[in-house]
């Protein structure tokens, strides 16, 4: 069984993004071989010359496939763990909301009792006052 290592978000979205744009370089070099067009070593871009390497064992398809199905799984794994992670964050937040209802309602009994009592406390000092 193939072990697959915890990845965070961004490794996932830069892995996606670092495979399209492998497709979309294979792709453009297929269609420009295919017309003809022969490929520069170094292009300018903003006046800084890039020297590419061609790479002389490129991913084959299988390969390629392997890799897809690999990322695929772990996307499904992820989008099943975030919403696992965000079922247990609602639950979590009508846990809060009822304890902090819980609280309220306790501290409100407690200000009404010493308030009865306040007023027990001013009934007796009012009858000991007009003794």
């Amino acid at each position: 069984m193939l072990a697959i290592p915890e990845v965070t978000n961004n490794e996932v979205v830069m892995s996606a993004l670092a495979l399209f744009l492998g497709h979309h370089f294979l792709l453009r070099r297929f269609i420009r071989q295919e017309a003809g067009v022969k490929e520069t070593s170094t292009t300018e871009i903003s006046g800084q010359p890039l020297h590419f390497v061609k790479d002389e064992q490129p991913m084959t398809v299988a390969a390629h496939a392997a890799v897809c199905g690999q990322l695929g799984g772990r996307v499904l794994t992820l989008e099943h763990e975030v919403k696992e992670i965000r079922s247990k964050m609602e639950k979590d937040k009508i846990a809060i909301i009822e304890a902090g209802e819980d609280r309220a309602i306790k501290i409100h009994d407690r200000i009404n009792l010493a308030i009865e009592k306040i007023g027990e406390l001013r009934g007796e000092v009012n009858r000991i006052a007009k003794v």
